[in-house]
């Protein structure tokens, strides 16, 4: 996020009432953790062996070329005693067999490192994904919410772009995992999570907050356009509904938006989008 943004004065309502912040912890964006720097570690040394491995092999060449070199001038010489050529030509041999057999280890102890490379970057990846995805819904989590949010605010601020929040609240949930238990209720977020992405782009982010809301980051997306894919939603929902008849507890979802650009920062527009989504909450139950 810019410094012009996080330096901005506490935003409020057309009532007076200060936007609360939204319930989050520190925004930490995604890094490198404990098994991407053994990786890294592990790509240095086998980098580093692979060097060792071409000098040794550009050694073992000059060497070859200097003993023929001894050889021939051993061979042509007139002077030279004949007699030492066979103890000349063993000590050659040995050290071209020695400098194989080390050659030969290198590249075994090469090949061993590049697979344990091989292996950390596999464990590294999973790791990495296993941190920013939920694993009830397979949606992205919070983590990796926030780290988008962020980027997005500073594409967005850079030029004239702009995105939207929503905020999606499961209504029945607490009834669900009352009356059927906590696994139908596991059930049930799966299948809210599965409209989702069957309602929102590709290019939209959908991510659990944690219980039963979901935040939905979109791209280049006004407020006033985001109520299209809500109303999407909605037809979708009640199609459910009209699938799944009773005794099954019937989907019910509260949502709030809001753009960023014409609110402040980042925290500011989910904290508006939440506030919106409880005054829909509201006021369906008083209909209710």
């Amino acid at each position: 996020m810019s410094n012009q943004a996080t330096t901005r004065s506490t935003a409020t309502f057309g009532d007076g009432s200060e936007i609360p912040r939204p319930r989050t912890k520190e925004r930490v964006e995604p890094g490198p953790g404990p098994e991407i720097s053994l990786t890294l570690q592990t790509a240095r040394r086998a980098e580093c062996r692979d060097r060792q491995l071409w000098a040794l092999v550009v050694l073992t060449l000059i060497v070859i070329g200097a003993g023929f070199a001894v050889l021939s001038t051993a061979t042509a010489g007139a002077g030279t005693d004949r007699r030492s050529l066979p103890q000349l030509i063993l000590g050659f041999a040995t050290l071209v067999t020695c400098l194989n057999i080390y050659l030969g280890q290198e590249r075994r102890t090469l090949r061993e490192t590049r697979a344990e490379l091989l292996e950390q970057f596999i464990r590294s990846e999973r790791a990495l994904a296993h941190s920013l995805i939920d694993p009830l819904t397979g949606l992205f989590n919070r983590r990796y919410f926030d780290y988008l949010a962020v980027r997005e605010a500073k594409r967005a601020d850079r030029g004239d772009g702009c995105f939207s929040v929503v905020v999606i609240d499961v209504d029945n949930l607490k009834t669900i995992n009352d009356r059927f238990g906590h696994p139908e209720g596991d059930r049930f977020l799966q299948q809210v999570a599965d409209l989702l992405k069957a309602t929102f782009r590709q290019t939209d982010t959908i991510a659990r907050y944690g219980g039963d809301e979901f935040l939905i980051l979109m791209p280049a997306t006004r407020h006033a356009t985001s109520h299209a894919a809500m109303n999407r939603l909605l037809k979708a929902v009640d199609a459910w509904n009209r699938a799944n008849p009773a005794p099954r507890v019937p989907m019910s979802l509260s949502w709030g938006t809001a753009g960023y650009g014409a609110h402040g920062t980042v925290d500011e527009v989910v904290a508006i989008a939440d506030r919106r989504m409880y005054e829909h909450k509201n006021r369906r139950l008083a209909v209710v």
